[in-house]
């Protein structure tokens, strides 16, 4: 990512990657299961199996469980003056 940002020739580049762990069931949770949710038909249509999407659901919505959502990774820089 900073690669990308130099090649725009900016400078001062910082970057962070957020890794988090979220309980099922907590908001942020309930809403990655509704997002699966909403896209189920497309992900059976690409070749998803109903029973992992199911099993999903059910881990996303379990407060005894905890995992690790995908990362966020954020970049930034400025023009040179």
């Amino acid at each position: 990512m900073i690669g990308d940002l130099e090649a725009l020739d900016l400078v001062d580049l910082e970057a962070e990657l957020v890794i988090r762990h979220v309980r099922g069931g907590s908001v942020f949770a309930r809403l990655f299961a509704d997002t699966l949710e909403r896209l189920q038909e497309q992900m059976l249509t690409l070749g998803a199996a109903d029973d992992d999407l199911a099993a999903a659901q059910q881990v996303l919505r379990d407060p005894s469980v905890t995992y690790r959502p995908p990362r966020i990774a954020v970049a930034w820089g400025r023009r040179r003056y």
